[in-house]
């Protein structure tokens, strides 16, 4: 091998030993693969969650601010959640709960035909107070179902082909809350109707489960 060849060799040698060495120092700035990407930290709740603790204050004095959770949970509390109130009227007898009486009583008790075929006790939302008597001008003004009566069977229905003449299992009685008066006023209101109609067509009141509504069931509602 002459000189020439040799030194060649020297320098290619030369240049990829540098160009390990530069390659090598340039890594060191880059961080490792294990770290590149960081877990998310998050409270008992799911949401995000700082990963300063709030318990050490900042140089300057300053504190933490909070971070509002993404969705706050419900309070079972919360007079604005909806929920329904259900109760049941069935027959004492086994012929069933005669048509003609049920419709009767409802009326007597402030009900009127309306929506879907089933009875409405209606609320006047600026007054607050039960239209009892619906006459031509009542029909126009703003007003809300407080509580609605439906036949026990499909489909439901309560018009005078369902009822005259005719006897039904029951009758299922549902209000929804909140309403447009406050929530005891509206329980008071429903069970006390829910009574009287019982009482009028001989049946018997129960609960959400058909089972008959006992004195501490009724508390609990009236206490909702």
């Amino acid at each position: 091998m002459n000189i020439s060849s040799i030194l060649i060799t020297l320098v290619g040698i030369i240049i990829i030993i540098a160009l390990y060495v530069v390659s090598r120092l340039g890594q060191r700035n880059v961080p490792n693969n294990q770290n590149a990407v960081l877990p998310e930290i998050k409270d008992d709740n799911g949401d995000a969650f700082t990963s300063v603790l709030d318990d050490i204050p900042a140089s300057d004095g300053s504190t933490i601010k909070e971070i509002p959770p993404k969705n706050k949970p419900t309070s079972e509390n919360d007079s604005s959640q909806k929920h329904q109130v259900v109760l049941f009227i069935s027959a004492n007898e086994e012929q069933g709960l005669d048509g003609s009486t049920i419709k009767q009583a409802l009326i007597n008790n402030g009900l009127s035909l309306g929506d879907k075929d089933i009875y409405h006790y209606f609320i006047d939302n600026v007054m607050g107070k039960a239209l009892d008597s619906l006459s031509e001008n009542d029909t126009q003004q703003p007003r809300s179902s407080l509580f609605r009566v439906a036949n026990g069977m499909e489909p439901w229905t309560l018009k005078d082909s369902d009822l005259e003449n005719q006897h039904i299992l029951g009758i299922s009685l549902v209000m929804i809350l909140p309403s447009v008066i406050d929530n005891k006023t509206a329980i008071a209101t429903f069970i006390e109707k829910a009574d009287s109609i019982a009482t009028q067509v001989n049946g018997i009141l129960k609960n959400q489960k058909q089972e008959t509504l006992t004195d501490e069931e009724r508390s609990i509602i009236l206490g909702a």
